[in-house]
């Protein structure tokens, strides 16, 4: 009976080497996932701080631009 015994818990052992494996995959799939979203949300803020950065133009008075003739 002591064989029983010590073939069930190898299998249990086996099995819980299994779900440790499986476990430690999906939290690095979960990891690497947030990893990608902090990335793309700074991808995106750094994006907007440019399109906000851009230079705006005053209109200059063309009284005031060389090489215009007013008649």
């Amino acid at each position: 009976m002591s064989h029983y015994y010590q073939h069930a818990a190898a299998k249990i052992r086996e099995g819980a080497l299994v779900m440790q494996g499986l476990d430690n995959q999906r939290n690095l799939a979960a990891f690497l996932a947030r990893q990608q979203r902090i990335k793309a949300r700074h991808s995106q803020a750094q994006n907007t701080g440019n399109t906000i950065a851009a230079t705006t133009i005053t209109n200059a008075d063309t009284s005031e631009i060389e090489g215009v003739n007013h008649v």
